[in-house]
């Protein structure tokens, strides 16, 4: 959550849509004096979200046979800018928690696994090296997910960090999907098979986080 100064405010979009209005927070959840300091401190911000709502809008309206109402659109928001990196840590730390809890393993209670830098290719690494044998509490469904999420890491590793990640409207709503598989064939030499795979299993899971819209 952002940190409240005094006379600071949350950023919103205005979205205009047949003469009806509604506001939709900003997803970073930030607060500012002023557009001036937005334009300022991070100036691709507003240009990233607009598009993202523009495409929201175009989405919808594909998926809608032609029609779109602005009733809910603050919720389908938030889900359509959710990083993928989001999507996929979140479904992996609760599986590799579940198995953690399975191996009945004593240092269950001291592995973190909140925390913006507690990833989860960090406690998987960090609970093979607490507990000898622990893939063997896996099974295979599981790894070959975690296999598939290393490959999209790898597919998406960049160096530095701006607002330009890959959202879950980029893989319902365009050909990213195709591309990243591309990557798994040319990059990575990845069989088609494996790298099939490998996207059906991403796709059930940013699939299930689709479902909430």
């Amino acid at each position: 959550m952002g940190f409240v100064r005094d006379h600071s405010y949350p950023l919103y979009y205005q979205i205009t849509y047949e003469r009806k209005n509604t506001q939709v927070k900003s997803y970073f959840n930030k607060y500012y004096y002023s557009l001036e300091e937005v334009a300022e401190e991070e100036p691709e911000l507003i240009r990233f979200e607009r598009n993202i709502l523009q495409r929201v809008v175009s989405y919808e309206t594909t998926r809608g046979n032609g029609t779109f109402t602005l009733s809910g659109i603050k919720g389908k928001y938030e889900v359509y800018i959710t990083p993928l990196h989001d999507i996929f840590e979140n479904s992996l730390k609760k599986k590799l928690l579940k198995a953690l809890k399975y191996c009945q393993s004593e240092f269950l209670h001291i592995l973190k696994f909140e925390g913006f830098d507690v990833t989860f290719s960090l406690l998987y690494k960090a609970v093979k090296l607490l507990i000898k044998g622990f893939d063997s509490y896996l099974d295979d469904d599981f790894k070959i997910e975690i296999a598939a999420y290393q490959a999209f890491l790898k597919a998406e590793e960049k160096e530095d960090e701006t607002y330009q990640y890959v959202t879950v409207l980029d893989w319902l709503d365009s050909d990213y999907k195709i591309r990243l598989q591309d990557k798994f064939l040319t990059n990575f030499q990845l069989n088609l098979p494996l790298s099939e795979k490998y996207i059906s299993i991403l796709n059930y899971i940013v699939e299930e986080k689709a479902k909430l819209i």
